[in-house]
């Protein structure tokens, strides 16, 4: 029987391939379904991330926020379509306090458009705080730290 470190580990990794298969699969209110009802979901870059700024690319308070975000992409935003992959790497469990995890994981998502070869949107890692809730693990708190210096394109899908 695995140690109960091991097994934690291998929860998150799980919450995190998961994460990647609904936004990959175009899942958008499933996917707002992985973050608790007060989540703070923040896309930033490195630079605002390790100032301590609180500015973001994308910035949602509560899941009723994200699900706000998806029924704009869903209805009102005009975009072309696009595919995007999500890689997920390094996941790690970095502490527990709180009655919250703290966990980290690289990224790196690839967009697919039509009429363009593939092109990597996005590179960095996500910090996390993970909440149990009726036995799920569920993100509390999720910032995607991006490493680019620049976005090719406004940034209109989650990361």
């Amino acid at each position: 029987m695995p140690n109960a470190e091991a097994q934690l580990r291998g929860e998150v990794r799980d919450l995190y391939d998961e994460y990647a298969a609904r936004l990959d699969n175009f899942e958008l209110e499933n996917w707002a379904g992985m973050f608790t009802d007060d989540a703070l979901y923040v896309v930033t870059s490195r630079e605002n991330f390790d100032r301590g700024l609180a500015h973001g690319t994308i910035w949602c308070e509560g899941r009723a926020m994200l699900n706000d975000r998806i029924l704009a992409i869903r209805k009102a935003l005009i975009y072309e379509d696009r595919y995007l992959r999500h890689f997920v790497s390094g996941i790690r469990v970095i502490g527990q306090s709180d009655g919250l995890i703290e966990s980290q994981a690289n990224f790196m998502v690839v967009e697919s458009m039509i009429d363009a070869k593939p092109e990597i949107v996005m590179l960095g890692r996500y910090v996390d705080k993970l909440k149990r809730t009726d036995g799920n693990l569920m993100f509390r708190e999720r910032q995607c730290v991006f490493d680019n210096h620049w976005l090719t394109r406004a940034l209109v899908l989650p990361i």
